[in-house]
């Protein structure tokens, strides 16, 4: 009798345990969007800026001085400026829907009519950066699944630890890996990426000045090149036109 009531025991422990697991998969989108203010203010978002260093993710690109993207994400719209490693000085105007290039100067020259592998080289940049500073809108991803979810200590800090994994296209690239989100915030502090072998430690979310706030410092702990601060990050109702395409 006590053998059967110790299996009763332990299989109730077992099935309450899978509904907590399972309970707190299913509130980590809503986790992640409380951490940036929610998803209506993400999808009122209009025009996004940043400028960033670090993150090397291009071959041509001088990632050590900083670099900006203005981004309509109504249209695709999109200025980029930045430096090569030749020190030369940038501006990229495109389209980031379509992928198509409008103009390109190179220290104040037009050289739109010329094949650049700066342009490929600067898309691939654009789109590594967006994967880091974006990444707590992946709770918008259909398809993405949290999985194996347990809480986990870290510096004093109540985390739930959940395994990711989304085989779409999340600015060029799948999903896969580890993510430590703040139990009570949402915020994430640790991106456990498998498909790169590399782990961030996240920190200073950063209000944008719409109520759309951004995680802004990511710390490579086993590549420090690919470790990136966006040292500004800003939203906007209006832009002039022109910014789009003129220098």
């Amino acid at each position: 009798m006590k053998t059967t009531v110790k299996i009763i025991f332990f299989y109730l422990i077992v099935q309450i345990n899978f509904a907590i697991a399972v309970a707190q998969e299913t509130s980590i989108p809503a986790k992640l969007w409380s951490s940036i203010g929610g998803n209506d203010i993400w999808q009122e978002t209009k025009f996004l800026l940043f400028s960033c260093n670090g993150n090397d993710n291009s071959n041509l690109l001088n990632n050590e001085t900083e670099r900006s993207l203005l981004w309509n994400r109504e249209t695709g719209e999109c200025r980029f400026e930045g430096q090569s490693k030749k020190n030369e000085k940038l501006v990229y105007l495109f389209n980031f829907k379509t992928k198509k290039s409008l103009k390109f100067f190179v220290n104040a020259v037009d050289v739109s009519t010329q094949e650049s592998a700066l342009q490929e080289d600067i898309r691939q940049q654009i789109n590594g950066d967006l994967q880091l500073l974006l990444l707590p809108t992946i709770a918008e991803l259909k398809g993405i699944n949290f999985s194996n979810t347990t809480v986990k200590l870290l510096n004093s800090e109540k985390l739930l630890n959940t395994s990711v994994t989304y085989n779409g296209n999340f600015y060029n690239s799948p999903i896969r890996g580890n993510l430590m989100i703040h139990e009570n915030n949402g915020e994430i502090k640790v991106f456990e990426n498998s498909i790169n072998s590399i782990s961030y430690q996240i920190d200073q979310y950063k209000d944008t000045g719409s109520g759309l706030r951004l995680p802004t410092s990511f710390v490579a702990i086993n590549n420090k090149k690919k470790s990136c601060t966006f040292t500004t990050v800003s939203t906007f109702e209006q832009v002039e036109a022109s910014k789009f395409t003129d220098l």
